[in-house]
């Protein structure tokens, strides 16, 4: 009978530690993943932090850190130091409402970002993961479908600007 209670608590601790995992905002999912933490950095530095743990929903297009290297020529520890035009740049990541890869794939169009501008998102054929892949403005997604308590985030190759 001992070990049947033994096992029944392990089993509830695995689920709520699976519970707790899952119910992540979007900034907690992003600062869980390695390949985001320039991403995460910018965020902060443009002060976007509360916006993004908000109600939402949300979703984000989140460059990895070889997007931002990628800009060359210290173009991200500039913008660090710019938090003005770098609240517009990440504002052009991140669509209002919540677009699941699924949802955006056939649906080629401009979509509205955060700061009001538009974006244009594109279905790519298919995706690593046997899912169609997509793009926007150009930078593929190579991460898609992380949920999110407000909303969802998806990795991308690239900085919209």
């Amino acid at each position: 009978m001992r070990i049947v209670t033994l096992l029944a608590a392990a089993a509830t601790a695995v689920v709520m530690s699976v519970s707790a995992s899952q119910a992540q905002d979007i900034i907690e999912a992003a600062s869980a993943n390695p390949d985001l933490s320039t991403f995460v950095q910018a965020v902060e530095a443009a002060g976007l932090t509360e916006t993004l743990k908000g109600e939402g929903p949300f979703t984000v297009f989140a460059p990895n850190n070889a997007a931002f290297e990628a800009l060359g020529n210290g173009v991200a520890d500039r913008l660090m130091g710019n938090q003005a035009q770098l609240a517009e740049i990440l504002g052009m990541q991140i669509l209002t409402g919540e677009y699941m890869s699924a949802d955006l794939q056939g649906r080629n169009g401009r979509y509205e970002t955060l700061n009001g501008d538009r974006v244009q998102v594109n279905s790519m054929g298919r995706g690593n993961n046997g899912n169609g892949a997509i793009a926007i403005d150009g930078n593929r997604v190579v991460g898609p479908d992380v949920d999110a308590t407000n909303g969802v985030l998806h990795v991308t190759e690239g900085v919209v600007h």
